[in-house]
């Protein structure tokens, strides 16, 4: 079972991943948009590099027990910029593959503005996201985070217009 992370955990991970960015600003969470089996535990807006983006870490209920992930948004294009799966206790053989770059790659450049949906074997439409074959609750739960995360985006955007 994975401990809720404090803020500090947080900031060094971004930081660690990307050591020029500077965070602008963090944000309260709002907990009414969190549901049964998947919350967002922080969210922090950062700039690299003149882009900005809205860096989400959320908690999600796997097949086997929680996956905690991150997720960003490239504020100013309404995409998906990057998923990082930063903790899990998904098997070992099937839905271990749920941190491989392979499979988070495919969340990259996705719109914000329609929830994807989980599919087996081929994406049709540019909503959808294929599963890891025999883990498809692991994909699903991804998949289930990062519409959390793109619905909080929206949500942040609309309040700060």
């Amino acid at each position: 079972m994975l401990v809720s992370c404090s803020t500090s955990f947080e900031e060094t991970y971004v930081k660690q991943k990307y050591d020029d960015c500077k965070v602008v600003r963090k944000y309260k969470i709002d907990n009414s948009i969190n549901s049964d089996g998947c919350c967002i535990e922080n969210a922090m807006l950062i700039e690299k590099d003149g882009q900005k983006l809205l860096y989400q870490f959320v908690k999600t209920t796997g097949f086997n027990e929680d996956i905690y992930l991150m997720t960003s948004i490239d504020v100013q294009n309404n995409k998906v910029y990057e998923v990082d799966v930063i903790e899990h206790s998904e098997t070992d053989d099937y839905g271990g593959y749920v941190s491989e770059n392979w499979f988070l790659e495919r969340f990259a450049g996705k719109l914000v503005d329609v929830p994807l949906k989980t599919v087996i074997i081929i994406d049709r439409e540019p909503n959808e996201v294929v599963a890891i074959t025999g883990a498809t609750m692991t994909s699903k739960a991804v998949v289930r985070a990062v519409n959390l995360c793109m619905e909080n985006f929206t949500k942040l955007k609309m309040q700060n217009k």
